[in-house]
């Protein structure tokens, strides 16, 4: 596709991405009746707000006076005391809120700390698709007489992930036909997670790096050759997987039943705010840097920018946020 926009124009490009979108949806839909699915047994959504309103409204009761003491004792068994969010108990004083409400809300709340905490990954994953593709474009990209388009770059995450979900599936079954016990920490989806986070912190401390060598190259009258963006691309590949891939695990297998797909879809919002964060810190580190004389994307182009700086600032905010991480998980 990037051969032939190049080639053939904008516009060649997205009638065929239209047609080829427009035909695998009348795949997907010929199929519905073949489909097995659940009906929802009401909004998640619902009950978590219900159970947070009704907290609201009997904050000030006491719930260990005399006069709710019986309220609470039976609303509200021993084994079902959590240490976390005990202001969430007050809503069993309403009768038409269940124990597994007030439960599964707390279950949800406790994941959130660790949801924001992934955001900024995918906020450094981000400028694989726009900064990245910038400098290629300002790069050697010849192989003899072929000319690389550096848009074509981005399957270098893609298959790092398939040869690490292959690989690492292939060792867990080895292990499982050995004997070998699976409760190493490697299989533990906070784990990974930890992995992937701090890798990311790495990738964009040698994005930095790559980049004041591209520029000092520039300066000299050279130009570096776009292979050199690879470590890069395979390390927020590594970082992509290993975050993403434990993420959607632990929150599936936290999840309450009811709230299996919500949960699971905290990782598709993760990415999604990813990248509205990316543009607030470029737009927010560009106006800032201004007021001390030079903007870090003033130039023209990179070749007048400093967007090593904006990656060690990247750098920083991911350790600050792996060390976030690690306090909550």
């Amino acid at each position: 596709m990037v051969s032939i926009e190049r080639k053939y124009g904008w516009s060649t490009s997205f009638m065929i991405m239209a047609f080829v979108t427009s035909l695998l949806l009348c795949t997907f839909v010929s199929g519905y009746s073949l489909y097995k699915y659940k009906r929802p047994a009401g909004s998640p959504v619902s009950r978590i707000i219900k159970v947070l309103v009704a907290s609201v409204k009997n904050i000030k009761i006491s719930t260990t006076g005399s006069l709710n003491h019986d309220v609470t004792e039976q609303l509200l068994p021993r084994e079902q005391t959590h240490n976390k969010f005990k202001f969430l108990n007050k809503a069993l004083m309403d009768q038409n809120l269940g124990d597994a409400q007030v439960k599964e809300t707390k279950t949800f709340l406790g994941l959130l700390p660790i949801f924001v905490t992934t955001i900024m990954m995918s906020c450094s994953l981000a400028q694989s698709l726009t900064f990245l593709v910038q400098q290629g474009n300002l790069m050697n990209r010849k192989i003899f007489s072929f000319t690389i388009a550096t848009q074509s770059l981005g399957i270098v995450p893609i298959i790092i992930s398939l040869i690490f979900i292959i690989t690492f599936e292939q060792f867990k079954k080895m292990n499982k036909k050995k004997g070998t016990t699976t409760n190493h920490k490697i299989y533990q989806p906070l784990f990974r997670m930890g992995i992937g986070l701090a890798m990311v912190s790495i990738s964009m401390l040698v994005a930095s790096i790559m980049e004041y060598k591209r520029l000092e190259a520039f300066k000299k009258g050279n130009t570096l050759s776009v292979f050199w963006l690879l470590f890069q691309y395979i390390l927020l590949g590594l970082s992509d997987i290993l975050t993403v891939e434990g993420m959607i695990e632990f929150f599936y297998s936290e999840a309450p039943e009811s709230m299996k797909s919500i949960c699971t879809a905290l990782s598709w919002c993760s990415g999604s705010m990813g990248m509205f964060v990316s543009s607030v810190l470029v737009t927010t580190s560009n106006s800032i840097s201004g007021r001390f004389g030079m903007e870090w994307f003033g130039g023209k182009d990179l070749n007048h920018s400093r967007l090593d700086l904006f990656y060690a600032l990247l750098c920083v905010i991911n350790i600050f946020n792996f060390l976030l991480f690690v306090y909550f998980a």
